[in-house]
């Protein structure tokens, strides 16, 4: 039986550090490519290297045949997305590569310039990606179509950009694109792992920080009939029954979001769901006790914010548009309806003071008090991610932007995989933001949180459980007390490392302070 051979490779690089669980790496924006492509009848192949630790023979498998080979790459798959492209040049010098996702989007010229990249696309890639295919298949021009980036006689050309494509002409996920294996996982799941769908794209808000402000991604949203659709097949046909709602926010439209849930409950999709909002939903009546109720009967078992500072001053000037106080109204009315909050944080923020940055610690506090099962999410240190007005601010201040993608690459990695607060000039005090943002992570959750996500051995964290036990007591003891500063004990844990490490013959300030770096980057 002769094999299938497939004209596009749609490929999810691998990431930079192999620490990110499978889960998090379900290729959705590949897959929704990959499913307006199918129906227009493109013969098309994902492969998803970033679950497999040796990727070469199966990029190999696929590659002889394909014309185009698309790439979804973020900052910390730069790396790996080079070394799949030398891969499949090696077996198929005649494809051509086009890049696309965040990076092509907010730094075009930087990203096509690169030899070794044929195309870029800019902004949203189902139609731009379908014309280039038919002008590389046809050997037609492909000057004339719209959002793509290219390269003519040593020139960098970029077309207008595509007009935002209306969702609900979009073609259901075809999800026989993902590997069988995959799907397996998410059947025979007992583990906190939900499958993610999206039901809408963009957001309304202003965040500073955010990349739908820099390319006026405005809010769609699939009405509710095709998001059923699309929920009773995944329940159904694939079996799966935890869902994450993938959306930047899911209840923006309240009468569209009370039809998915009425849905759901009519016709006995019985999921357990989980969703992105906004702390002030429900001061605004989006999110009121009518809703709460479909929310509760349809199976959400957690909502999620960002509700990043307990400093208003903060909040205002990252544009959250809400209150403190809304935060607090929404962990009361989540655990009187017995849904977990998500609530994530960062501090570090460019201009923020030692003293807001406590206050963000004192109200993660307040959080757990009104709510003990709520799910703290850091605080993360802020990193100046391309796009917004944070971003323009903290050039400002000194930090230094990569011109090249290989240095994307790089800075990435140090700062998510290694970060310390000494590589932001904003920051005053460098030592006690990392102090203050480890002992956070662990006073903030259960013992039980902690045992899944530090002791379990599937993270960074290489120390025995005991240790992390009595670490952990030790950081509610202080935050118990309130004692934010004078964190003489991280000196004696990295005295015992060092003196460890050199009986070891293991000498070195990196190794030595590893178990603590690996600490603050969980």
């Amino acid at each position: 039986m002769e094999k299938e051979k497939f004209e596009v490779l749609l490929i999810n690089p691998g990431f930079n550090q192999k620490s990110f669980q499978f889960y998090q790496n379900i290729p959705v924006d590949l897959l929704e490519l990959g499913s307006y492509l199918v129906a227009k009848g493109v013969k098309v192949k994902i492969l998803d290297c970033s679950v497999r630790e040796k990727y070469e023979d199966y990029v190999k498998e696929f590659a002889k045949d394909a014309i185009l080979v698309g790439m979804g790459v973020m900052n910390a798959q730069i790396t790996s997305a080079f070394e799949i492209m030398n891969i499949i040049r090696s077996v198929n010098p005649n494809a051509k590569f086009v890049w696309g996702g965040a990076h092509s989007t907010l730094y075009p010229h930087q990203t096509i310039k690169h030899k070794d990249i044929d195309f870029i696309v800019i902004g949203e890639g189902e139609e731009p990606l379908y014309n280039l295919y038919l002008a590389i298949k046809n050997n037609t021009s492909y000057e004339h179509i719209n959002g793509i980036g290219f390269k003519k006689n040593g020139q960098m050309i970029l077309s207008p950009v595509q007009p935002l494509i209306d969702v609900n002409k979009l073609p259901m996920i075809d999800y026989s694109l993902l590997d069988e294996e995959m799907l397996d996982l998410y059947r025979h799941n007992d583990t906190d792992t939900f499958f993610p769908v999206t039901t809408s794209r963009g957001c309304p808000h202003r965040c500073t920080f955010c990349i739908n402000v820099v390319t006026k991604n405005r809010w769609r949203g699939k009405n509710p009939e095709k998001v059923l659709g699309e929920l009773f097949y995944v329940y159904n046909k694939l079996g799966i029954s935890k869902i994450r709602f993938r959306d930047e926010l899911f209840f923006v439209d309240k009468e569209r979001v009370k039809r998915i849930l009425n849905g759901l409950i009519e016709r006995n999709i019985k999921i357990d769901w989980r969703a992105n909002c906004k702390a002030d939903y429900f001061r605004r009546g989006l999110i009121d006790d009518e809703m709460m109720r479909y929310i509760k009967e349809s199976g959400c078992s957690e909502l999620g914010i960002g509700a990043e500072s307990g400093s208003q001053r903060m909040l205002d000037m990252i544009k959250k548009d809400n209150t403190i106080e809304d935060v607090l109204n929404m962990v009361r009315i989540c655990h009187n309806w017995g849904i977990r909050g998500n609530y994530s944080f960062m501090i570090g923020l460019p201009n923020e003071t030692k003293e807001e940055m406590i206050k963000t610690i004192k109200l993660i506090k307040k959080i757990k008090k009104l709510d003990p099962i709520s799910f703290i999410i850091g605080p993360q240190p802020y990193r100046p991610y391309p796009g917004g007005e944070m971003f323009d601010h903290a050039l400002s201040l000194g930090w230094k932007e990569p011109q090249t993608l290989e240095g994307w690459a790089d800075n990435y990695s140090e700062m998510v995989f290694a970060p310390t607060s000494k590589m932001f000039p904003w920051i005053e005090d460098p030592v006690f933001v990392d102090n203050l943002l480890l002992y956070t992570k662990f006073a903030s959750n259960t013992f039980g949180q902690i045992k899944e996500r530090y002791a379990s051995g599937s993270t960074r964290i290489k120390a025995p459980k005991l240790f992390i036990y009595g670490f952990a007591f030790w950081c509610k003891l202080r935050w118990a007390v309130g004692l934010y500063d004078k964190f003489f004990e991280i000196k004696l844990i990295q005295k015992y490392y060092r003196q460890k490490m050199k009986k070891n013959q293991q000498v070195s300030n990196a190794a030595s302070n590893q178990i603590m770096k690996s600490f603050a980057s969980e």
